[in-house]
């Protein structure tokens, strides 16, 4: 007797995406003196900052056209300005000193105190005050301005690499006067305050509530520009927000308080091994994913490109490629790099190692592809036995996605072929099955493993979805489901699933499912 394993497919349309070509010109640059009096100064020139102690500042590789300067020197005004390239020049640059103040007359001392929030190191920073730029802050976090006569709001503003930059105004009235300011990081370490169990994914970084406690930190997190974040737990609505890098104040806006999340039957589940964020549905007492798995399994096996203009095939040469029983995944040329379209493709064991890890999640098994027809309306009696399954109530149709058409393709008497009326799913459940075909496995002979633009497992109108069981009346093969539109067997468009022999290398879809008694 040998063993028997069971698969879930679904029918699918192909979607052809055109290719584009990129031509490379060639950008001709050119190289920029600046001479400065006095020496020691910087120059700024769009945007990137350049030093020589000479005075000479060579900045090479600037291409033609426009370009702005700032030069800077501590105790002298700096200078902006414009140049022209067109070809390699020199720019010479004299800044005005800072006229020093009697010390006789009304004036005073402004000192800054620089406190790092993280505790990091302060020197290096500027400090421009009423428009004179200030330099290389030493490590003790201060600076004095001297001689500043009486005068309300003075603008200065301090700036440091990898920190942000802080702006405001002092007053000098009749006495000396000291500013603390305390300087923000880029990169921080963002604390969520969520439903205990959440996950919170935030700058492509994944953490989970492991200690159900109600908080979550995801560190050095850089924050540039506003970021964004989602908060998600199996069984509840996900929650997403967005925090405001510009402005974001660790001292005043933590932690981050996402709310309690509510009780709903769709939601998102984020998945900490690589971040990725898949759909999820409830349908009766299961929680099935309504998205293929995307996980990349590891270098340790076989990781097979799906390409083709026009139909999918495995590999740079289909007819002579390889394809072995291990491990195996395929992902799809024409999808993007995260595979967020139609996911990856697994063999049997490929689909195991994809359910590892997964919190509660597992590959499903046959008495899930049961409970799943039941819902649709397909008999007690019809589930336990062989063929097509809900074809008159259009089963397989309740679970196709809206959003993709699937084509029940031209019969021929043999199979179908692409060409047929494009039918879109009603998707009664939130299933979201979508083409994404599968290969020919080992009934494929000279193409086993590969993709067979003959037969009617193409990516047009059909899908796989490997189940975990195990059964003797089939033999040593795998078992799938298999969602059907139109085909030599009907007249007239139908949608059924029904247990299909599969062999075990053959690359179909995943989809993992849930208990809803399993939810805390």
């Amino acid at each position: 007797m040998k063993n028997l394993y069971y698969s879930l497919l679904i029918i699918v349309s192909l979607a052809i995406v055109a290719t584009s070509c990129i031509e490379k010109e060639i950008i001709e640059t050119y190289t920029v003196t600046f001479k400065v009096t006095p020496a020691t100064a910087s120059v700024e020139l769009n945007g990137a900052s350049y030093e020589d102690a000479s005075g000479t500042v060579v900045i090479p590789l600037i291409s033609a056209g426009k370009a702005n300067y700032t030069v800077r020197n501590d105790g002298y005004y700096p200078k902006d300005g414009s140049i022209v390239v067109e070809g390699d020049m020199t720019q010479e640059v004299t800044l005005e000193k800072v006229t020093d103040k009697d010390e006789t007359k009304n004036n005073f001392n402004v000192t800054f105190i620089i406190n790092p929030v993280d505790q990091g190191d302060v020197e290096g920073a500027h400090i421009t005050f009423d428009g004179v730029a200030y330099q290389d802050i030493s490590n003790t976090g201060s600076l004095t301005v001297k001689y500043v006569e009486p005068k309300s709001n003075i603008p200065y503003i301090i700036t440091k690499e990898g920190y942000k930059n802080y702006s405001g105004e002092v007053s000098v009235v009749d006495q000396d006067v000291s500013v603390t300011i305390d300087l923000i990081s880029n990169n921080q370490d963002m604390v969520f305050s969520v439903t205990p169990g959440a996950t919170v994914k935030m700058g492509g970084k994944a953490v989970k509530d492991e200690d159900n406690d109600g908080s979550v930190t995801i560190r050095n997190i850089l924050l540039t520009q506003s970021v964004p974040y989602v908060v998600a737990k199996v069984g509840y609505a996900p929650v997403e927000g967005e925090i405001a890098g510009e402005t974001f104040n660790p001292n005043t806006d933590l932690p981050i308080n996402t709310g309690a999340l509510v009780a709903a039957d769709e939601g998102s589940w984020i998945d900490i091994r690589d971040g990725n964020v898949y759909s999820w549905t409830k349908i009766d007492t299961l929680i099935w994913m309504s998205e293929n798995i995307k996980f990349n399994i590891g270098a340790n096996v076989a990781d097979i490109q799906v390409g083709g203009a026009d139909f999918p095939q495995f590999g740079p040469n289909p007819t002579t490629d390889a394809y072995t029983r291990d491990k195996t995944q395929w992902w799809f040329a024409n999808d993007s790099l995260t595979n967020s379209g139609k996911g990856r493709l697994y063999s049997f064991a490929g689909a195991l190692a994809a359910a590892e890890n997964t919190e509660g999640w597992y590959l499903p098994n046959w008495k899930d592809y049961q409970s799943l027809g039941r819902t649709l309306g397909i008999s007690e009696a019809d589930l336990n036995g062989g063929g097509w399954k809900g074809v008159d109530i259009k089963a397989g149709e309740q679970l196709m996605s809206t959003s993709w058409g699937w084509d029940e393709g031209v019969p021929d008497g043999s199979y179908n072929h692409p060409g047929g009326t494009i039918h879109p799913g009603t998707d009664l459940w939130g299933f979201k099955a979508i083409p994404a075909g599968a290969g020919a496995g080992d009934f494929g002979g000279d193409n086993a493993g590969k993709f067979d633009g003959s037969t009617y497992e193409k990516s047009e109108s059909f899908a796989g979805y490997w189940l975990n069981s195990i059964s003797a009346s089939y033999g040593g093969t795998c078992m799938a489901l298999v969602l059907l539109t139109d085909d030599y067997w009907f007249t007239s468009y139908g949608a059924g699933i029904m247990p299909s022999n599969q062999p075990m290398n053959k690359p179909m879809s995943v989809r993992l499912v849930m208990r809803t008694s399993d939810l805390d």
